[in-house]
């Protein structure tokens, strides 16, 4: 018995003793010291930790970011410049829990300076020495300036260098080059600069807005263009106050063009401002100023044509993000009125492009843009008498040519190569968006389309280009934007209406689809249709086993009864739910995710924790939306 006990102790200590070295848990850093030059840097430690951990330190002349953490991070180390000659260092800890890693740092002196960092040279090129204070060797580099000789190159201890610009020979500018000193690892920088002759280009005039009152808080300047003599490219920066005498101002540009639509909000209604152009070279000297004009804004706030709106950026991606543009079609000047009809619709096309899942969730890396478009009449181009609607054959002159069948057909066109063509000259005009003919592979367009009928076609291309034409309806715009900008438009989705419940989808017209499909991938084109209903085979085989979801292999789409499948009972491709099914939502975020990061793989696993709603629940807008909706037309293919 007594054996039994001393044994029993034994284990029961031995199972605590490791049962605390267990809790002690990870601690690893990549680095266990850091060594920096005199200049502020930063450096980084890669923690590997299972637990909290913190940064204990009172080193005043090192920072860290973050300070604490869960888990494996990334520490940024930032040091301030040393301005002492002599090097430092110190010791700080990661601490987790009952674990503590040290990492030293070690940062060089100030071991160099000169009286003067920057030098100024004449139009004769007059030599200008410079003055080391040191106790090291040093060396020169000038290739950032190589039309600058230095003599010494090199030197030990304090001493004078000599800089002596060469001869100019081409017009080329001479300003902020650096001529870098190398002492005990560390750089210092001169910069240099050389006034060049220059003739001054012409003075711009103003032409508008000269001494009037606008019609809005967005002016349309204009002015004429400067000649330079030496042939020197001309910019131009316009300058407006409330000042006449310009004590303060702000100023936009520069830009090489004679004229400029202000698109931003900045002006204040009913105020007097003035304005002048400033134009200038790359060459000192070079700066004229117009006379000035002024100009008073309106109360009645009517936005500019081409004016853009940022809605949105991208703040997951600062490189190529899925972008929507909202653009209107038939829309005259006095629908773009503040408030007005253009602000109304165009609200609730963002809304309704964004309410159903999965794009709620992911709406954060998507670029959202609306452009202001004049049409010289408002609606659109109708050939033949709406039979459901109040709405006659009329021709009517729009910016991109709406046009509707008319009679019983919901099928509209417009012109396809007018509003790519627009979307990329006015967003890559933009000095406040980057985009490229290259985007708008990216980027789907909703044409929001002036006439109150209940219609809808989107123009799909291989590249992933779209637009989603839109027309405002009644009560059925907000269902048109989802099935036709987002479903269509932007997941590249395909019908599932049932028109012929006994006849096959035809060869041709599958082969078509699958032609789309680069190497066979259905998850690139037409997700949330399968020609096959072997369960085995079909591309969303993997939700037959999740019981959270609704997915099967049920019968019809794209019209068709036979040889064509769908998975689930509802889904806005289907009578205009603002629900996507899964395969459908899997698209669309595949599609996010391959525009974002294309080097990844998809992450279904990331998907599914966010796929918030995994079935078809009639709550919130949904629910207002009944299963008769009329059958929209299929996609038309663009090239």
């Amino acid at each position: 018995m007594k054996n039994a006990l001393v044994y029993f102790v034994l284990l029961f200590c031995l199972f605590f003793s490791c049962k605390e070295k267990e809790d002690e848990g990870i601690l690893s850093l990549s680095v266990d010291s850091l060594e920096f030059p005199s200049e502020s840097s930063i450096k980084n430690v890669q923690i590997q930790c299972d637990r909290d951990w913190h940064i204990e330190s009172t080193i005043g002349w090192i920072s860290f970011i973050p300070t604490s953490g869960n888990g494996n991070a990334t520490l940024e180390v930032i040091v301030a410049s040393n301005d002492e000659d002599t090097d430092r260092t110190s010791s700080f800890y990661v601490t987790a829990g009952k674990l503590s890693e040290a990492i030293s740092v070690t940062q060089k002196g100030t071991y160099l300076s000169v009286d003067s960092v920057e030098v100024f040279f004449d139009r004769d090129g007059t030599p200008q020495e410079v003055t080391i204070t040191t106790r090291y060797a040093w060396t020169i580099d000038n290739s950032e300036a190589l039309w600058c000789e230095v003599e010494p190159m090199e030197g030990s201890g304090s001493g004078t260098i000599t800089l002596t610009p060469q001869s100019i020979t081409e017009r080329e500018p001479r300003y902020d080059d650096r001529i870098r000193i190398v002492c005990n690892g560390s750089s210092y920088y001169i910069t240099i600069s050389q006034d060049v002759e220059n003739t001054p280009p012409t003075v711009p005039e103003l032409i508008s807005p000269v001494d009037t009152v606008l019609p809005s808080i967005y002016p349309y300047f204009e002015w004429t263009e400067s000649v330079d003599a030496d042939g020197d490219t001309v910019l131009y920066c316009i300058q407006y106050s409330t000042s006449e005498n310009f004590t303060t101002y702000s100023q936009f540009g520069p830009f090489s063009e004679t004229s400029y639509l202000l698109n931003d909000p900045v002006l204040l209604e009913n105020k007097n401002y003035y304005w002048r152009v400033r134009a200038f070279d790359d060459y000192w000297g070079g700066d004229v100023y117009s006379e000035i004009g002024w100009f008073k804004t309106s109360g009645n706030i009517v936005y500019a044509n081409d004016s853009i709106f940022i809605e949105q950026r991208s703040n997951v991606s600062s490189g190529p993000a899925p972008t929507v543009v909202f653009l209107g079609d038939g829309f005259t000047q006095e629908d773009f009125a503040k408030g007005s009809l253009f602000d109304l619709v165009s609200q609730t096309a963002i809304e309704s492009f964004f309410v159903a899942e999965p794009f709620s969730t992911y709406k954060e890396y998507f670029n959202v843009y609306r452009i202001v478009t004049y049409s010289d009449e408002r609606g659109a181009t109708v050939y033949e008498d709406f039979t459901d609607y109040d709405v006659p054959a009329q021709e009517v002159n729009t910016a991109f040519n709406s046009n509707f069948a008319g009679g019983a057909s919901l099928q509209i066109r417009c012109n396809t190569e007018a509003v790519f063509e627009y979307v990329v000259e006015k967003l890559s005009e933009s000095p406040d968006i980057e985009f490229t003919e290259e985007d708008l592979d990216n980027t789907t367009i909703v044409l929001m389309i002036n006439l109150k009928v209940y219609a809808g076609t989107t123009s799909v291309s291989r590249t992933g280009r779209s637009i989603a034409m839109c027309p405002i309806g009644r009560d059925t715009f907000a269902e048109v934007v989802c099935h036709e900008g987002a479903g269509h438009g932007f997941g590249r989705l395909l019908d599932e209406y049932i028109y012929y419940p006994s006849v096959a989808i035809t060869e041709q017209e599958r082969e078509w689809i699958e032609s789309f499909r680069n190497d066979d991938d259905p998850w690139m084109y037409g997700a949330n249709i399968s020609f096959t209903n072997d369960k085995q085979e079909v591309h969303w085989k993997h939700y037959f086993n999740l019981p959270e979801y609704a997915v099967s292999v049920l019968p019809g789409g794209l019209t068709y009864g036979l040889d064509v499948w769908h998975a689930e009972e509802y889904s806005c491709m289907f009578d205009n739910l603002f629900y996507f099914n899964a395969p459908s939502r899997e698209a669309i975020v595949r599609r996010i995710m391959q525009i974002t990061n294309p080097e990844e793989e998809f992450d279904w696993d990331a998907f599914h924790a966010k796929d918030i709603q995994k079935s078809y629940l009639p709550t919130g807008m949904a629910s207002s939306i009944k299963r008769s909706a009329k059958k929209l037309p299929e996609p038309i293919v663009v090239y």
